[in-house]
């Protein structure tokens, strides 16, 4: 293997590693979103039912 093939491997190794490191919290930030995002759309969803509950006469 050449010289400049076994730093071309090395620097390929390298940047998967970054990658990687990186893509761990990009990932849990992802998830948060979404779950904060249920959460507000199931309050939404409990609001608006709460609000017609109250609308019926009794």
């Amino acid at each position: 293997m050449k010289k400049n093939e076994q730093v071309a491997e090395c620097t390929g190794d390298v940047l998967d590693r970054q990658r990687a490191r990186v893509a761990l919290p990009v990932f849990a930030l992802v998830v948060t979103y979404v779950v904060s995002l249920t959460a507000a759309a199931r309050l939404a969803s409990t609001l608006q039912g709460m609000l017609k509950l109250e609308q019926i006469p009794f």
